[in-house]
């Protein structure tokens, strides 16, 4: 195809190249005749741009003499203007100054007769207060008579104002004396003193008070007298200001209006001559009015003659310009046309040379396409043959088959439904624990508080209270504080945990869509309802617990529970051994058994709750330690092309044996199959190895549990136990495999072997020859190399892709580090897990030990006081919460165990089976732990101790 398209391209060019050549010719042709033709036209252009000269000429003296006439006339009409304008200015100044004179005589009219109202006004008010004025001017002279009456009074006015404040200060010190007899047993020896040389008796002090009392009333009497004088003089005076300040504004006012009259007489006068002289100069402007319309007239007239002029002679000049415009044009044309006639004559030569130049080219590409097509017709000949070689392959190629798979049949959907319904599963168990947990700490929390308020309840029971509304003080407490507690956990755990435990799965379905966290109705409102309920049921109890007591018997102290012999005293070489924080430690443990039960609950959740989250880690561990370390023990799978020739297999086998970093290798066949026992059915892996003795240093099959190693046989199959326990088969079962098509091939189970990552089902040769009739076609090849390192293994894949017939090769290592991918996709969710665990033990532990001191608080106050220093008294209750925790940590051991097994049931995916055991340092990291927590709760409730008053 390339060929004849260069061929034809050649042929094409030379055929352009030749129609080139003959058009240029005819161009030059064509040129020369338009070259003539121009130079005719540019002779009969110039005669008549002469004869158009001569024409412009002779109209332009004849426009000049017209334009002198027009300037005259312009001139004289121009004068004619200048005048008219001078009168319009004098008219316009002599108006607005008539305006003005106008404004002015109306604005003095409007102030006149505003003047006359307030003048009208100011009489009217002088009128009507003339009364008044003449009254008080009559009134005055009696008040000043008055006034001066009281001055010349005994004692006078002055003489008053002087004596009142002493008279004030001496009615003061009376009344105090007075009330300091009254308070007193026995007169003060001032008063003995004053009064006949000092007696005391009775009778002298009666006689004493009473003439107090006399002189009081007699000073309190002259006193309102001289202050009732003086408001007489004050209100005299008033009444004279009064009256002279009424005679002066009415005299004042009566001299204001006279002057006012005066002025308004002469504010009329100037405003009558104004009027006169506004009179005057309305006739001179109306008579320079029609004096100016009349000039107006006759200076349009003439602007009207002299636009018809002028019209014309524009007219005029735009006639003679235009033919000037185009003599010039036809200059330039003539010019242009000359230019183009010669730049004609240049390209004219040119494209003669040209056009010889081409002539030669195209000689040379004629020469040179006769070369290239002999070589064009040989390609296009040998193409043709591949052509007809293709298409001989392409009739032989088979029509493919197609697969239409749904969403239940695609297997990372239906694991991620699975790994759904478990992880629901481990829901169903986990809030039931921590409830239980929750229950108890609500328990123990509200029983304190109970407890702590008994003295207050008997009071308000013995006050009259009824039973239900001293309990409904402690519920309302309890489902309040449950209720706000329970929104925070609802919408904090709802909006946080599902998040972290699919970001978590992200890791191995990389193709999820955006985490969407919503809150659930259902679950909310359950969990809330069951949280208040919990703990209103705890509060409910302990107060109705409380309140069957009387009156009395709540407000004394609750007697301290009695003591009782224990088993341990009947072991007599035992208990003798004891000292007596150990006796006491032990009689306490018996002695307050709901705290006993509650610690050993509490602390084995806690612990059991860390068992799972270390043996969950360990679990998922033992995929990659297990698989890839005990099961399958070789190094690295290379994968061969299905079209691979018996040549290629055999220099690859001899390039492997000869390689020196390859310890062993081995052939085998691994192909997927659909294995089914009964009603079910699972995807599977066959492999089929040509050397069964051989095959057990690749792949190590054995029992998990009793460690026995099994050998394939040509009796029948070995299974691995995920699977089995899928197909529930168990040894000596038949199964059937099922390669995509509807043919079942029955084969019998011989083994069931330790695997943990996939399913699969080994078989000799000679098994697969009797099922399928055929011999194995071997597609993959095993080696164990010398080393793991991860240089190592990527210099021996890039060795082995490149030899004819490897697919692919694929490095043990790559499945390892995709385990170790889940295991940190897991390390979220066991976090999740101890941090709970941590966080109720604490709580359950601080909780229980400070209700255990409150009420010991006597108990540990005598210790005290008979002697026992403070870290003896901590160890006095520290002892027992030791043995506690080591108690709670055994039970938690087993909880553990059981709980883990049961979480790794249920999380498990078919895909992978997880280990079954929990590594030794998982139990000491969960014991550690929880002794910290216990420890930690020691440190705080220490301090407390410290405290306690032994008073």
């Amino acid at each position: 195809a390339d060929a004849r398209k260069k061929l034809w391209d050649a042929r094409k060019e030379l055929n352009d190249g030749k129609k080139q050549l003959q058009d240029g010719k005819e161009e030059i042709a064509e040129k020369e005749e338009e070259l003539a033709s121009g130079k005719n036209k540019i002779q009969q252009e110039r005669k008549s741009l002469e004869d158009g000269k001569a024409q412009i000429a002779s109209a332009w003296q004849e426009l000049r003499s017209q334009k002198e006439n027009l300037n005259v006339k312009t001139e004289e009409l121009r004068s004619m203007k200048e005048q008219l304008q001078v009168k319009e200015r004098e008219l316009s100044d002599g108006e607005a100054k008539l305006s003005e004179g106008i404004r002015q005589v109306q604005e003095g009219e409007a102030q006149l007769n505003q003047a006359k109202e307030e003048l009208t006004a100011a009489e009217t008010a002088l009128l009507e207060k003339q009364n008044e004025v003449e009254t008080a001017r009559q009134t005055l002279p009696v008040l000043e008579e008055q006034l001066e009456q009281m001055h010349q009074m005994s004692p006078g006015i002055d003489e008053i104002e002087e004596q009142l404040p002493g008279l004030k200060s001496t009615l003061t010190e009376l009344e105090q004396q007075l009330e300091l007899l009254l308070q007193t047993e026995e007169a003060s020896e001032e008063n003995q003193t004053v009064y006949e040389n000092g007696e005391s008796d009775e009778s002298d002090r009666q006689a004493v008070i009473r003439e107090l009392q006399v002189r009081i009333q007699e000073l309190s009497v002259q006193i309102a007298t001289m202050e009732t004088v003086l408001e007489q003089k004050i209100q005299l005076e008033t009444a004279i200001a009064a009256a002279e300040n009424g005679i002066q504004e009415y005299d004042n006012g009566m001299l204001q209006v006279q002057q006012g009259k005066e002025e308004l007489a002469v504010k009329e006068q100037e405003l009558n001559s104004a009027k006169e002289e506004i009179e005057k100069s309305k006739g001179e402007i109306a008579s320079g009015k029609i004096q100016i319309e009349q000039a107006k007239a006759q200076i349009a007239s003439g602007e009207s003659q002299l636009n018809a002029g002028r019209q014309q002679l524009l007219q005029a000049e735009q006639l003679l310009n235009a033919k000037q415009d185009q003599i010039v044009q036809g200059e330039k044309k003539l010019e242009e046309a000359a230019q183009t006639i010669h730049e004609g004559e240049e390209a004219l030569e040119e494209a003669k040379i040209t056009l010889s130049e081409k002539e030669e080219e195209l000689k040379d590409a004629e020469n040179e396409f006769e070369e290239e097509s002999e070589k064009a017709e040989k390609e296009i000949s040998e193409g043709e043959e591949k052509i007809a070689d293709a298409q001989e392959q392409l009739e032989k190629l088979e029509i493919p088959t197609w697969y239409v798979l749904g969403r239940n049949s695609l297997q990372t959907y239906v694991e991620y439904e699975q790994d759904s319904e478990r992880i629901g599963a481990i829901g169903d168990v986990f809030p039931a624990i921590f409830f239980l947990v929750a229950a108890l700490i609500c328990l123990t929390t509200m029983t304190r508080m109970v407890e702590e308020n008994r003295t207050q309840i008997g009071m308000l029971k013995a006050l009259g209270y009824g039973k239900g509304a001293i309990a409904g003080k402690y519920l309302a407490y309890a489902i309040s504080a449950s209720a706000i507690g329970s929104i925070i956990g609802v919408f904090a755990g709802q909006k946080t945990l599902p998040v972290v435990i699919i970001q978590a799965y992200k890791i191995l379905y990389n193709n999820l869509p955006v985490v969407q966290a919503p809150v659930y109705v259902g679950y909310s409102l359950s969990s809330s309802l069951v949280a208040v309920g919990i703990t209103a049921l705890a509060a409910g109890l302990s107060c109705f617990h409380e309140l069957r007591e009387v009156p009395a018997s709540l407000m004394r102290p609750e007697a301290p529970k009695k003591g009782k012999r224990i088993f341990l005293e009947r072991i007599a070489f035992l208990w003798n051994r004891f000292s007596f924080s150990q006796k006491a430690a032990a009689r306490n443990l018996f002695r307050y058994k709901k705290r006993f039960f509650m610690t050993v609950f509490g602390i084995g959740g806690c612990m059991g709750l860390l068992m799972v989250g270390f043996g969950l880690k360990d679990s998922i561990m033992a995929i990659a330690q297990k698989q890839f370390g005990e099961v399958r023990i070789y190094s690295s799978t290379l994968t061969l092309d299905g079209e691979i020739t018996e040549e290629e297999r055999t220099d690859l086998l001899h390039v492997i044996s000869k390689d020196t970093d390859v310890k062993e290798y081995t052939e085998a066949m691994e192909t997927s199959v659909d294995v089914g026992f009964e009603d079910q059915e699972k995807s599977s892996y066959m492999v089929v190895v040509p050397d069964k003795d051989q095959f057990k240093k690749f792949v190590c099959l054995k029992d998990r549990i009793t460690q026995e190693e099994y050998e394939l046989d040509d009796t029948g199959v070995v299974i691995t136990e995920k699977l089995s326990k899928l197909l529930g088969v168990q040894e000596g079962d038949t199964i059937y495999l099922k390669d995509g098509e509807t043919k079942k091939v029955p084969v019998r189970v011989t083994h069931i072997a330790d695997n943990y990552y996939f399913h699969y089902v080994y078989m000799t040769a000679e098994v697969y020859r009797e099922l399928y009739g055929t011999e194995p076609e071997y597609s993959e090849i095993f080696t164990v190399n010398r080393s793991k390192d991860e240089a190592f293994e990527e210099e021996f894949s890039k060795r082995y892709i490149g030899e004819d017939g490897v697919l692919n090769v694929t490095m043990l290592s790559t499945m390892e580090d995709k385990i170790a991918n889940l295991i940190r996709s897991m390390d979220a969710i066991i976090y999740v897990i101890v941090i709970a665990a941590g966080m109720l033990a604490f709580v359950v532990l601080y909780n229980l030990n400070n209700i255990n001191i409150s009420e010991r608080r006597r108990e540990l106050a005598t210790l005290k006081v008979l002697g026992f220093y403070e870290p003896e008294v901590s160890m006095y209750v520290f002892r027992e919460n030791i043995i506690l925790t080591f108690i709670g940590i055994l039970a938690g051991m087993v909880f553990g165990i059981i709980l883990h097994r049961f979480v790794i049931l249920t999380a498990e995916i078919d895909l992978m089976m997880f280990g079954r055991d929990i590594r030794f340092m998982s139990y000491f990291y969960s014991i550690c732990l929880t002794i910290l927590f216990s420890l930690l709760v020691n440190l705080f409730m220490h301090f407390k101790l410290k405290k306690l008053d032994m008073v």
